[in-house]
C-alpha cells in the first residue's frame, strides 16, 4: 500500500504501510532478524484484538516470540515500567542480538523504545503503531521515554527503529475517542505545513491512507533538518507546551490528543491577541475542533498561577527560553522566544 522513507542521518529506516501482517515476515527475513530472540512489548487491547493474528503469521514460519502484556496508560510510562521489563530481558536470557518490537500506541512505543535503547546499550528495535496518533505522528523520528513525579517526558533519548510496520486494519477497532487523538496530531502536521490537507479533513474528504503517509512525509521532512530538535523540528511541538501541562493537571485523565488539541487552541488564542492570525482561519480551526468533540472550555482554567509548577520542565526551554509555536496563518507557523511565561496565560 505505501511506504516513506525517514532518511536519517544517524539511521535511515522505512515506514511500511499495509493491511495486513503477512508482510512482516518478509521484512524480519530481509533485515536478517527472523532468527534472533524477539520480545514483543503489547499492549493489552492491541493484543486482545490483534495479538492472535500477529502471532499465527509468526507462526507459520516457527517464529517463536516472548510476550510482555501492559495495559498501558501515561500512569505507567514510569522507570519501574522500564525496570520490570528490564527484568523479564534479562530472566529471558534477552542479548545483544534480541529484538524488541512495541506493539501499541505511543505510550508502549515510548516505553519499549526506551528499553531497547538502554538494555545491553542498545538492541534493535520495531515498532508496530496500532493507534492513529501513532502511525501518523509518534512512532516517526526516534523520540522515546518516559514521564517522571507526573513531569511528561522528562526521561528519554532518541533511538531510531530498524523499520516501522503499519497495518491500516487495526485501526479499525479503535474507539471514537482514540481515532480522535490521532487526527489531532494530523491536523496539527497540516496546521504547520499544508493547508491543502488540512482542507481535506475540514471537508471530510480523505482516504486514510493518503492522509497517515502525507503526515508521516511532513513530519519526516521536518525532523531530517533537525533530528535532535534543536531548530527548525521545535515547530513539531505546536499546542504540546500546553499539551503537555493540561496532561499532567489532569493527572493524565485528558488523552495526549485532547491535550494537544487545548494546546494548539490556546496558541490560537495567543496568536490572535498578538494579531498574528486571520481571524477566519482560527475559526476554521476552532469549529473543526468543536465539532469532534474538544473541551475547548478547559482554556479557561489555564492560570499562571496553575500551570507554573509545570511549565518550568517544559524540554523546549533553554537557558530560561521557552520556544513557544504560533501560527501565523494555516501552512504556516512562527517560534515565538519567551522569556516571561506569565505573559501566555491568564494571571488568575
Amino acid at each position: 500500500m505505501g511506504k516513506v522513507l525517514i532518511n536519517s542521518k544517524e539511521k535511515p529506516y522505512w515506514i511500511y504501510v499495509r493491511n495486513n501482517f503477512k508482510h512482516i515476515i518478509d521484512l524480519l527475513y530481509e533485515y536478517n532478524l527472523a532468527d534472533s530472540k524477539i520480545v514483543v512489548i503489547f499492549d493489552y487491547k492491541a493484543y486482545k484484538y490483534h495479538g492472535d493474528a500477529f502471532i499465527k503469521v509468526l507462526s507459520e514460519k516457527n517464529i517463536i516470540i516472548e510476550k510482555y502484556i501492559i495495559k498501558s496508560s501515561e500512569k505507567i510510562k514510569t522507570l519501574e515500567t522500564v525496570d520490570k521489563i528490564y527484568q523479564f530481558l534479562y530472566k529471558n536470557n534477552a542479548d545483544k542480538n534480541t529484538v524488541i518490537v512495541s506493539f501499541g500506541g505511543g505510550v508502549i512505543g515510548d516505553i519499549a523504545g526506551f528499553v531497547a535503547s538502554t538494555y545491553k546499550r542498545g538492541v534493535k528495535f520495531i515498532q508496530i503503531p496500532t493507534t492513529l496518533l501513532s502511525c501518523a505522528d509518534s512512532s516517526i523520528g526516534g523520540k522515546v521515554g518516559v514521564n517522571f513525579r507526573d513531569k511528561k517526558n522528562l526521561i528519554g533519548s532518541f533511538y531510531n527503529p530498524i523499520f516501522v510496520y503499519v497495518n491500516i486494519n487495526v485501526l479499525r477497532t479503535l474507539s471514537k475517542k482514540e481515532y480522535r487523538c490521532g487526527m489531532v496530531e494530523i491536523v496539527k502536521h497540516a496546521l504547520l505545513m499544508d493547508k491543502d490537507l488540512f482542507d481535506k479533513i475540514e471537508s471530510n474528504k480523505y482516504n486514510l491512507v493518503d492522509i497517515i503517509r502525507r503526515s508521516c512525509e511532513i513530519k519526516a521532512s521536518v525532523i531530517l533538518k533537525d533530528e535532535k530538535e534543536n531548530s527548525v523540528s521545535i515547530i513539531l511541538n505546536l499546542g504540546h507546551t500546553v499539551g503537555h501541562i493540561v496532561e499532567s493537571m489532569s493527572k493524565f485523565k485528558i488523552s495526549h490528543g485532547d491535550a494537544v488539541a487545548i494546546g494548539i487552541l490556546h496558541s490560537l488564542k495567543v496568536a490572535k491577541e498578538m494579531k498574528k492570525i486571520d481571524e477566519k482561519d482560527a475559526d476554521r480551526i476552532e469549529r473543526l475542533f468543536k465539532r469532534w468533540g474538544i473541551e475547548t472550555s478547559y482554556i479557561d482554567n489555564l492560570t499562571y498561577a496553575r500551570v507554573k509548577k509545570y511549565i518550568r520542565y517544559d524540554k523546549k526551554i533553554r537557558d530560561g527560553i521557552l520556544d513557544y509555536i504560533i501560527l501565523n496563518k494555516i501552512g504556516d507557523c512562527e517560534i515565538l522566544k519567551i522569556t516571561n511565561y506569565e505573559t501566555l496565560f491568564k494571571k488568575s
